[in-house]
């Protein structure tokens, strides 16, 4: 990968852990600018999840379904 990816955390507070443990996430992940990359703050050189645009787009749609 010859780029770093940045990483971002949710705003406010991440969990109600000791160690803020969050879901982090990524646009600009490598060459791929076309999908988001997910990963463990605890844990940032373990297993990170790429998901299409169009799909981290589904997901949040009917992750905010829930929250409503």
């Amino acid at each position: 990968m010859p780029n770093q990816p940045t990483w971002r955390k949710p705003g406010g507070r991440c969990s109600l852990h000791v160690d803020d443990a969050c879901v982090e996430v990524a646009t600009d992940y490598g060459d791929q600018r076309d999908v988001v990359a997910v990963r463990n703050s605890t844990d940032p050189d373990g297993t990170v999840v790429v998901f299409t645009r169009a799909e981290w787009s589904a997901f949040i749609a009917d992750a905010a379904s829930f929250a409503a």
